[in-house]
């Protein structure tokens, strides 16, 4: 597929003369996107995937926040990886792509997802719509269940239902220049099933993250003895004893 692409003032032009329009007629408008008739605004070579997201949220918008978060990025994923989109990481990373898609196929739900301002915004959060690099809201999902994935959906959903919504940003905004995929991957499955009992708790997910990060920066794991694996088990033995009693950090 050839990514159309909308660059940042392009985005917020749009949005901009959105947020001109009355409270009124913005709570109007917001009730035909519950309704799903944004999709009539769609450009015919998004339609699909338009469709089958706005299918997946409307099934899980009622679970809670995270569990929308994950559904639509596992939706989003497996439906990108199909032969007729293939949206590798190097297209992944072009946020001028992630702009497109996000205010021309998945406003609506990018606002119902999270239905509020930030400082720039009158209704939305221009980060979360089009602005901030990391925090571009379809963008966030991708890269989380790329970083998670586990060869399939299933075993995917079963690493990550341990975390949360403030987790992604944790992975996501300390990674620096980039993403050590293999390790990563391996890094979320093993603190995963060293909590059986529980999700990760925020706080001290937040601790792991920065040792993890501060470790990659003075150590390559593949230079360790025992690999990747041995790397993560020493990291993960400092903050997360084996035979914790309660599963939890």
């Amino acid at each position: 597929m050839i990514w159309k692409r909308m660059n940042n003032a392009e985005a917020k032009k749009i949005v901009d003369d959105i947020e001109k329009i009355s409270k009124d007629s913005f709570e109007s408008l917001v009730s035909e996107w519950e309704a799903g008739k944004f999709s009539e605004k769609v450009d015919a070579g998004y339609r699909v995937i338009r469709d089958k997201i706005f299918d997946e949220y409307s099934n899980c918008k009622n679970k809670g926040g995270y569990e929308i978060d994950l559904r639509v990025g596992l939706a989003l994923y497996e439906l990108l990886l199909k032969d007729e989109y293939k949206l590798n990481p190097i297209d992944a990373n072009d946020d001028d792509i992630w702009r497109y898609l996000s205010v021309r196929v998945f406003l609506d739900i990018t606002y119902l997802r999270e239905p509020s301002n930030d400082r720039f915004g009158v209704y939305f959060s221009h980060d979360r719509v089009y602005k901030h690099t990391k925090r571009i809201w379809i963008k966030q999902l991708w890269w989380w269940i790329h970083l998670g994935w586990q060869g399939d959906v299933e075993s995917t959903y079963e690493v990550l239902k341990k975390y949360g919504s403030g987790r992604i940003s944790q992975v996501l905004e300390r990674a620096g220049k980039g993403y050590r995929v293999e390790v990563t991957r391996k890094l979320l499955k093993k603190m995963a099933e060293r909590c059986p009992q529980s999700k990760v708790s925020q706080d001290d997910f937040r601790a792991l993250m920065m040792l993890y990060y501060a470790k990659m920066f003075v150590v390559e794991p593949t230079l360790v003895d025992g690999g990747i694996d041995s790397f993560l088990d020493k990291i993960l033995d400092e903050k997360l004893p084996r035979g914790n009693a309660d599963g939890i950090i």
